[in-house]
């Protein structure tokens, strides 16, 4: 059986949009610096997959930063029956590298198995951040 075939196309943000992508939050690697909310405050641009029934089944926001030739993913979520979503989303983000000339691609998880997973797709991981949270005193 051929894979599911998902087309992700620019739309304006709407609340059912962001409530799929509030999924990300779980995973989030910026201490709540990077919330949806702040994402969409900035108008950063949505990529959207619709099924035939016009349902949202996935949504990414990625930016394209033309100076160091590199597309960064804030954030990322979905789920699709007979198809794959992690790898719709990395065959989208490879034909827009392509299309404008990027070197890289990136995005930050603190999901071991999304980056195993991308790994395997030709990804590297490029770093750790550690953190320790600690309590200030007054």
């Amino acid at each position: 059986m051929a894979p599911k075939v998902i087309a992700f196309c620019p739309e304006p943000w709407t609340a059912e949009a962001a409530q799929l992508l509030k999924r990300a939050e779980a995973h989030d690697t910026t201490a709540g610096s990077e919330t949806v909310q702040h994402i969409m405050a900035a108008g950063l641009p949505l990529l959207a997959a619709r099924d035939e029934a016009g349902e949202l089944v996935g949504a990414y926001v990625v930016t394209w930063n033309a100076t160091r030739r590199d597309l960064h993913v804030w954030a990322a979520a979905g789920d699709v029956r007979g198809g794959d979503m992690t790898a719709a989303i990395n065959a989208d983000l490879e034909h827009r590298a392509h299309l404008l000339g990027a070197d890289l691609i990136s995005c930050h998880t603190r999901r071991g198995g999304l980056v195993r997973k991308l790994t395997r797709a030709g990804w590297g991981v490029h770093g750790v951040i550690l953190r320790k949270f600690v309590k200030a005193t007054q």
